[in-house]
């Protein structure tokens, strides 16, 4: 097969496709060849089992103790082979069964549906959900890559409810004709308080990380943090162990920020906050990460994705947690 192009992706069939619960999903047995933006290594195979997921098929793992793995791109594992992922090293190192569902750009709320409703069939002892601190706002958005997806919200009883999708969702011009109505609907929401993240974006000047511009955010932040509180009593419901950990995002890799008014560690100390006021079990690898981070071997891609070897990090450090927690 010849060698595409960097930055494009090359195969019979697109990998997402419309999914009623989550809005979209990985379509069973897709395979592409894909050259990520900004990786100087061989382009790397896609592939998907037939439950649209990127791991070997779950039906070889019978009769063994399952732990389910959950989170966005890092977890599936944008830049790095099948078998680097942190997933795939847990399961040869443990000799357990680490099933990977994770899918790029999903938001915590995508997640939490994908645990109370898709996850049953695979009967987990155990829950681990990764998240990338910088992505926490994904809650308090309804259209992502051209598909709309359910999204929580707080009512005026402080109840947490949930917009399930309308069936009309699978339809590519309902999506966009909506999609495109809310995310005007978000943009004059980010106007109205100073915030525009649309032209000349700049990621050091992300407004999630303005210290000025923080009261638009606190929401983002509570519904973050009591949709996990539904993970986590859910799975005390089922006997199901849980665990959330957050990585480091790109910008706290640097030195300092260009501002005493801009903190890179922001996002992670609210994080730390609001999770730890509900009671939500979760562990943070930043500190690991930036202390194994160096020129001449980083942990991560120049975008922020985690590379082999922060994945192997995230495993070590990950086992070592789990193993404290007696989950094995």
């Amino acid at each position: 097969m010849a060698i595409p192009r960097r930055g494009v992706i090359t195969g019979p069939l697109p990998m997402y496709r419309f999914d009623p619960l989550t809005g979209f999903w990985g379509i069973p047995h897709a395979e592409r060849m894909i050259a990520f933006e900004g990786d100087n290594g061989p382009v790397i195979r896609i592939r998907h089992n037939s439950q649209g997921n990127r791991d070997r098929e779950f039906s070889s793992f019978k009769g063994k103790r399952n732990f389910l793995c959950l989170g966005g791109s890092h977890t599936w594992g944008a830049f790095v082979r099948d078998g680097e992922r942190y997933s795939d090293i847990l399961r040869l190192k443990t000799g357990l069964n680490f099933m990977n569902l994770g899918h790029p750009s999903l938001g915590l709320d995508q997640i939490c549906i994908t645990l109370t409703e898709k996850t049953n069939q695979y009967s987990p002892e155990g829950v681990v959900v990764e998240q990338y601190p910088w992505a926490f706002h994904r809650v308090l958005t309804s259209f992502v890559n051209g598909y709309l997806k359910p999204c929580f919200y707080i009512d005026s009883c402080q109840e947490l409810q949930v917009h399930r999708l309308s069936p009309l969702a699978k339809y590519k011009v309902y999506r966009n004709v909506v999609g495109t109505y809310q995310a005007l609907k978000k943009e004059l929401s980010e106007f109205k308080n100073d915030i525009d993240i649309k032209s000349a974006y700049d990621p050091l000047t992300d407004p999630v990380f303005l210290l000025w511009k923080q009261k638009y955010y606190e929401y983002g932040y509570e519904l973050f943090a009591r949709i996990a509180k539904r993970m986590s009593e859910y799975c005390v419901r089922k006997k199901i162990k849980f665990l959330l950990f957050l990585t480091a995002h790109q910008q706290q890799f640097l030195c300092s920020s260009k501002s005493e008014l801009i903190d890179y560690h922001l996002p992670l100390e609210k994080l730390r906050l609001v999770l730890s006021r509900y009671h939500v079990p979760f562990v943070e690898f930043a500190p690991a990460l930036l202390a194994e981070h160096e020129a001449g071997k980083p942990v991560i891609m120049p975008d922020g994705h985690l590379n082999a070897y922060g994945h192997a990090v995230v495993a070590r450090e990950l086992k070592k947690e789990l193993v404290q927690r007696e989950w094995f």
